[in-house]
């Protein structure tokens, strides 16, 4: 496994331990002080946003997500500029304060991974894993942590996904916000 996809695996498997990410339970905040991100000068650098999701990137990230839903027989989702402009303001923020938290008071669902060299896709992917720990059931606190952002990815009255990265220094900060949100407790995705 390539150093970035363990240090992504491991940050989103804490992450998810910590802030149960896309639970609808409130936000959470897991302090992160990433490494490098300071220039020559000394004072801390700036993120730098991706200008506009590339459509090679978009179309991966989507596939992962939509061969996913097909897999548990719900229909794909759709992309959502707006999403990806939300997701994207929050993923530079994240990358400036050096923190991965969930946005307050955000309606929609959101996943967030961190690591470095990271891309949207290998982002989705590493979401997909969870999957090996969901046995179908309802989602509630013992649950969520481990499997939140595979259910919210295959969430059937979810219809559309947008995402934004950020990265500063060698780390990448990827936000993906859902419409409407899933991983309500209590329900199944499907």
């Amino acid at each position: 496994m390539k150093r970035s996809s363990f240090l992504a695996l491991a940050f989103v498997t804490l992450c998810v331990f910590l802030t149960g990410c896309a639970a609808k339970s409130g936000p959470a905040t897991a302090p992160l002080t990433p490494t490098g991100v300071t220039t020559a000068g000394g004072n801390p650098a700036s993120p730098i946003p991706t200008p506009a999701v590339v459509a090679g990137e978009r179309a991966e990230f989507m596939r992962i997500h939509n061969q996913a839903r097909a897999g548990v027989g719900v229909p794909p989702l759709e992309w959502s500029q707006e999403l990806a402009s939300l997701a994207q303001e929050w993923a530079n923020r994240l990358a400036r304060r050096g923190q991965l938290e969930h946005r307050s008071g955000n309606s929609y669902g959101e996943n967030l991974a961190y690591g470095t060299e990271l891309s949207a896709a290998a982002a989705a992917n590493l979401w997909l894993q969870e999957r090996a720990a969901y046995d179908g059931g309802p989602i509630d606190s013992r649950n969520i942590s481990a499997v939140g952002h595979y259910t919210q990815m295959i969430w059937r009255s979810t219809t559309r996904v947008g995402y934004g990265i950020a990265r500063v220094g060698g780390n990448t900060y990827v936000v993906a916000n859902y419409a409407p949100a899933g991983n309500v407790v209590g329900q199944r995705p499907r």
